[in-house]
């Protein structure tokens, strides 16, 4: 990072041979970690160093080094910006799905309790129903007991 800062300096500054030294330097350590960023830098500013001394050859071979970086970078950024997405679109789609299913659930207990009371209703009607029937039925034997009872007498 020092040394990439150094770079952008010298170069700035028209020192282009200890920009050149500097960030070939700093360019051996980055391919180490392979940090994109900075092999996309590094190549651009010996490039441009280059070319300050007037040695466009070698300048576009670092600026063809820096494209291909820089284009590496960039899918590399594409590829991690599509993975978050996809994760991102999994995880709504998931939510999504486990928020139906609970709505389902509380229909389907809705529907159930409803059923239940309804069929608590319908017992105690046919509860009442039985029970009127039995005193009706109780009068009429105690009428058709005083009738015959009328008649006999």
């Amino acid at each position: 990072v020092v040394k990439n800062g150094l770079s952008q300096v010298y170069l700035h500054t028209g020192r282009y041979e200890q920009c050149i030294a500097i960030s070939k330097e700093a360019l051996v350590t980055i391919y180490k970690t392979n940090d994109l960023f900075f092999l996309s830098e590094l190549p651009e500013y010996i490039a441009k160093s280059y070319e300050g001394l007037m040695q466009y050859d070698s300048a576009f071979k670092y600026m063809k080094l820096n494209w291909e970086y820089t284009e590496q970078l960039f899918t590399s950024n594409q590829d991690e910006a599509l993975e978050e997405l996809k994760v991102k679109y999994e995880t709504e789609r998931k939510e999504l799905l486990i928020n139906k299913q609970k709505r389902e659930q509380y229909y389907g207990l809705g529907i159930i309790g409803i059923l239940i009371a309804l069929g608590f209703a319908l017992l105690n009607r046919y509860q009442a129903k039985r029970k009127l029937t039995s005193v009706l039925k109780e009068k009429n034997e105690e009428k058709d007991f005083l009738m015959k009872e009328i008649h006999i007498g």
